[in-house]
């Protein structure tokens, strides 16, 4: 399918949100053709947006698309605080959120990156993340180019500069 319909559709969703909490929303244009069940990618970088535009108010939430190698690369940035080092692998566990010791529900109940982790596996995508403390995140699905039944590895985390 072409990406662009689904970055389209993702930005419609999360533009009302953006625009509440004060937060520039950008959706890169992109010519990428994947192969992928539009639904579950989409679950995958809603996600995504969704946590950008949480942790990022006032900043800016930034999707692009790249081709690296053999890949379709989607990239969600944003400009929020950033996840400590230690904090990175796990925040993939279920029920696990960073600063909510509460476990305050209108905050979510920590699902949402475990599920996109689990739903980047049926896909045969990977799920990745870059992130520094002060500067913000970068998480990512990596999608094969052409078709595929092998799935790729788990995700890894590392601490950018």
């Amino acid at each position: 399918m072409p990406l662009q319909g689904m970055l389209d559709r993702l930005e419609l969703i999360h533009a009302p949100v953006a625009i509440d909490s004060g937060t520039r929303l950008y959706v890169a244009p992109s010519r990428a053709t994947i192969f992928a069940d539009e639904l579950l990618l989409s679950r995958i970088v809603g996600n995504f947006i969704s946590n950008g535009l949480k942790y990022a108010r006032g900043g800016t939430v930034a999707v692009v698309a790249r081709r690296r190698r053999d890949h379709i690369v989607i990239e969600v940035r944003d400009n929020g605080p950033g996840i400590p080092l230690a904090e990175q692998q796990h925040i993939f566990e279920e029920f696990y959120q960073l600063d909510n010791p509460t476990r305050d529900s209108q905050r979510g109940f920590g699902l949402g990156l475990a599920t996109a982790r689990r739903i980047a596996g049926l896909i045969g995508a990977q799920i990745g993340l870059r992130s520094q403390t002060g500067r913000g995140s970068v998480f990512s699905v990596a999608l094969p180019r052409e078709a595929s039944t092998t799935p790729m590895p788990p995700p890894v985390a590392a601490e950018s500069g």
